[in-house]
């Protein structure tokens, strides 16, 4: 029987591995280039030199943490309802509250924890909603508002996290909550009034629009994951590193403090400043490896498998073209409780009639939304026994041509084919029509039965490169051509 995964992962840490079983799998990415170092105890054996870490000081990196920790738990805390969801990422970060930072492997850890939770709050995707309840319209804000299924994560691994949202507290004082089916439509809404009266809505009732709160989370966290924390990593002698380094911090800064007061389209106005300006020249940089300072200034640096990982394997939903940390391993080392050779067939007759071309390529890549996706070693050969669920995100790191075939790594010696899924960029926006749009898939087959407005808004949270043109995500599995907007 074939295992079933559906991530997405964060690449780096071991713990942070593609299927995470709890206490059993660790899966590191192998940065080839650099040579394996074992590591016994992260402050006896930590490396005394002239480098500083890419984290600053250790009272730099914690302070650093714990800002990044108060953002996340601030807007989790302040949701309006709850989702299966966003209570399990209020249960992890009361976890991470009960442990202290005494060395530099404690803070990686805990950073990379922290970037998984963030991926989580993602997936979570709080919004503003507005109910018409017969004459009368009565609205909420910052709603976990979770349509979707998703992945779960650490004990959870393999879980996939029901949809639907209750106890959502109305701007009258009553009490909504909303069921969904699989493709992310309102199948029941029931309010339930402070007399403890109970009705249903028309599932038409409600719509839904971007959150300010939650937009400048995201965004805090997209700055700091993909910029604050990245840019040490990068070539320092570079101008636009240079010039990125002196300008994030005014970002991270507006997003928390400015923000509290911006509406949904500043946020996003001044964060598309950041990458027209910044990120999109760090995007197409090759990250260097992530250090962490141990309090005595020496410098931790995981570079092997740790094995056993425990609660600490979480996966996380991916983001824009970048991959968490630089934990790197021995090519072809062990990545399951299964060994290597028990994960591929040993066919003879698949063997590469060519040698592979692999290049550095950070993506996310989205698995086909029909069926599950079958995973290959670094030679081309099929992993018999595992798979990547349908309709699940990844984050990549490389990309390998082979027999005339583009792969995109989701883990140490596991490929999935490019044309098994799609690459994709997360976004935050809204979009408008100029006249009647048609609608595709994420195929690029045109949904005949369905169609956009002419001159209407529509929210999008994914764009890709569909049939040969870009497009943005509206709704599952349905995408609007950027020809057909403004």
């Amino acid at each position: 029987m074939k295992k079933l995964y559906y991530g997405p992962i964060v690449l780096g840490l071991a713990a942070l591995a593609v299927g995470t079983q709890l206490g059993s799998v660790t899966t590191a990415l192998a940065d080839e280039a650099q040579p394996k170092t074992e590591v016994v105890d992260p402050n006896k054996d930590a490396k005394t030199n002239d480098q500083v870490s890419t984290h600053g000081t250790f009272e730099e990196a914690v302070a650093k943490y714990n800002a990044d920790f108060a953002v996340l738990k601030g807007e989790i805390d302040n949701m309006n309802g709850q989702s299966e969801l966003s209570d399990y990422i209020k249960q992890e970060l009361s976890k991470e509250e009960s442990t202290e930072i005494t060395s530099g492997k404690i803070l990686q850890e805990k950073i990379f924890r922290l970037r998984v939770l963030n991926y989580d709050l993602m997936e979570s995707e709080s919004k503003d909603l507005s109910v018409k309840n017969g004459d009368t319209t009565i609205t909420a804000e910052n709603v976990p508002y979770l349509s979707n299924s998703t992945a779960g994560h650490s004990e959870k691994s393999n879980y996939m996290f029901k949809t639907g949202v209750q106890n959502i507290t109305m701007s009258d004082g009553s009490k909504l909550s909303i069921s969904f089916d699989d493709k992310g439509k309102v199948t029941k809404a029931e309010l339930k009034d402070k007399d403890g009266k109970i009705s249903e809505l028309a599932t038409d009732s409600i719509t839904v629009s971007p959150n300010a709160a939650y937009t400048a989370a995201e965004d805090y966290f997209s700055l700091t994951f993909f910029g604050r924390d990245n840019i040490d990593t990068l070539d320092q002698s570079n101008s636009d590193v240079q010039a990125a380094k002196k300008a994030i911090p005014d970002y991270i800064s507006w997003m928390t403090n400015d923000a509290k007061t911006a509406t949904v389209d500043e946020i996003n106005s001044k964060f598309n400043d950041y990458k027209t300006k910044y990120g999109h020249a760090l995007e197409s940089m090759i990250p260097g490896k992530e250090t962490f300072p141990n309090p005595d200034g020496t410098i931790y640096t995981s570079e092997e498998e740790t094995g056993n990982t425990g609660n600490t394997g979480n996966t996380g939903s991916g983001n824009t073209n970048h991959s968490s940390g630089s934990t790197n391993s021995s090519k072809g080392s062990t990545n399951s409780n299964n060994s290597n050779k028990n994960n591929q067939t040993k066919d003879p007759e698949t063997k590469p009639d060519e040698t592979p071309t692999i290049v550095e390529h950070k993506t996310v890549f989205v698995t086909s939304t029909t069926k599950d996706v079958p995973l290959y070693n670094d030679e081309g050969k099929l992993i018999s026994n595992r798979e990547l669920g349908k309709d699940s995100s990844w984050v990549g790191d490389k990309m390998m041509t082979l027999n005339g075939d583009k792969y995109i790594r989701v883990a140490t010696n596991e490929w999935v084919k490019l044309n098994d899924g799609l690459e994709i960029e997360i976004i935050n926006e809204t979009v408008r029509t100029k006249v009647q749009a048609s609608l595709y898939t994420s195929t690029g087959k045109k949904i005949s039965n369905r169609a956009l407005s002419g001159n209407s808004p529509w929210y999008t949270d994914r764009a890709a490169t569909i049939n040969g043109q870009k497009m943005y995500r509206v709704a599952t599995d349905e995408w609007v051509a950027a020809n057909d907007i403004k």
